[in-house]
């Protein structure tokens, strides 16, 4: 594509990468969502640059589902890639743009914050077998259903 400006202004390297970088051309799918993130010292201060989300809509989707590239980057960097990923099959008529986010950020960074049933489900069902050795191994429906929902 050459003669034709690549960044607008305001746009930064991973948005090129997004409306750009997948085979698109300027203009033909410019849905665009950014999300930035910044601290603000004491509430007022000047604004320190965390992190930013670019989504943005490849086009491949159908009407009801979408289809989007997504680029996060890091603190202080808001131009230069951190992680890239795509969601795709979004109900994009159903769901918001924060589930958009919420999935964006799931598949870019995991669940970081970890399982919440850690360290929790190895005892619960050290629990159940002790309390079936006691009763001599007889499971009862409610301990089969635990084990079931723990997995």
């Amino acid at each position: 594509m050459t003669g034709v400006p690549r960044m607008r202004p305001g746009e930064t390297e991973a948005d090129e990468v997004l409306v750009y970088g997948e085979g698109t051309r300027p203009g033909e799918h410019d849905g665009m969502i950014r999300v930035t993130v910044e601290l603000l010292p004491h509430g007022f201060g000047p604004p320190q640059h965390l992190g930013t989300a670019t989504v943005a809509n490849d086009g491949r989707g159908t009407h009801n589902e979408g289809s989007y590239a997504a680029v996060l980057s890091r603190r202080g960097r808001p131009s230069s890639a951190w992680r890239r990923t795509r969601v795709e099959g979004f109900p994009r008529r159903r769901l918001t743009a924060w589930d958009l986010l919420y999935r964006v950020l799931r598949k870019a960074v995991g669940d970081r914050n970890g399982d919440p049933w850690r360290g929790q489900r190895a005892r619960v069902l050290a629990s159940l077998r002790e309390s079936e050795r006691q009763r001599g191994d007889v499971p009862t429906p409610l301990n089969e259903e635990i084990r079931r929902i723990l997995g």
